[in-house]
C-alpha cells in the first residue's frame, strides 16, 4: 500500500506537522474568543448591576460572532486530540486490518460530509459578504464575520479527516488503542 512506503510516510508526517500548527492556531483563536466572551459578559453584568448601564451589544456579539467561532474553530484540534464521541463496538471483534478499513471508510465519509458543509458555509459567507449584509443596531454589525468561522472550522476538520484517512496504518492503530482504553 502506498501509505506504507517511506517517502509517502515522510510527506504525510510533514503535512501532518504543518497542519498541527494550523489546528493549534485555530484552537488559540477559539480560546481568545472565549476569553473575550467571558470578559464582555462579566463587564456587562457588572455594569448592569452596579451602574444600571449594560453593554447593549454584548448578547448579540457573543451569540452571533464569538460563540460561532468558539465552536467551529477548534473542531480539527479537538478531533486530533480525541475530543469526539466514538462508536467502536465492532472494532474489538474484527481483525485489525478489517477494523482499519472500516475506520478509513468512516473517516472518508465524514471528510466528504464536512467538506460539503464547509463548501456550503463558504458559499453562504460569500453571498452575505457580497451583499454587505448588516444587522442594524446601536452598532451596525456585518453578518459575514459571523459566518466566516463555519467554513474555516469545518474545512479544517475535513482536512484532518482526509489526512487521517490516507495516513499510515499506525495512526489508525493508535485510534484502535484509544478506543479500547476509552471503552
Amino acid at each position: 500500500m502506498i501509505a506504507e512506503t517511506a517517502p509517502y510516510r515522510r510527506l504525510w508526517r510533514g503535512a501532518d506537522g504543518l497542519f498541527r500548527y494550523i489546528e493549534n492556531a485555530a484552537a488559540i483563536v477559539a480560546g481568545l474568543m472565549m476569553l473575550i466572551a467571558m470578559f464582555m459578559t462579566t463587564a456587562d453584568a457588572l455594569l448592569r448591576y452596579t451602574l444600571n448601564s449594560p453593554i447593549s451589544f454584548n448578547f448579540f456579539v457573543t451569540e452571533n460572532y464569538l460563540l460561532v467561532g468558539l465552536i467551529c474553530m477548534p473542531m480539527a484540534w479537538a478531533f486530533r486530540t480525541g475530543g469526539y464521541i466514538r462508536v467502536s463496538f465492532l472494532l474489538h471483534v474484527l481483525p485489525e486490518k478489517m477494523g482499519n478499513i472500516m475506520m478509513r471508510v468512516g473517516f472518508l465519509a465524514s471528510a466528504v460530509f464536512c467538506s460539503e458543509l464547509a463548501w456550503l458555509g463558504g458559499e453562504n459567507w460569500f453571498e452575505i459578504w457580497q451583499k454587505k449584509s448588516v444587522e442594524m443596531d446601536v452598532v451596525d454589525f456585518p453578518w459575514h464575520w459571523s459566518w466566516i468561522w463555519v467554513p474555516i472550522g469545518v474545512g479544517l476538520l475535513s482536512l484532518r479527516l482526509f489526512l487521517l484517512t490516507f495516513g499510515p496504518a499506525e495512526d489508525l492503530n493508535k485510534a484502535h488503542s484509544d478506543t479500547e482504553s476509552a471503552a
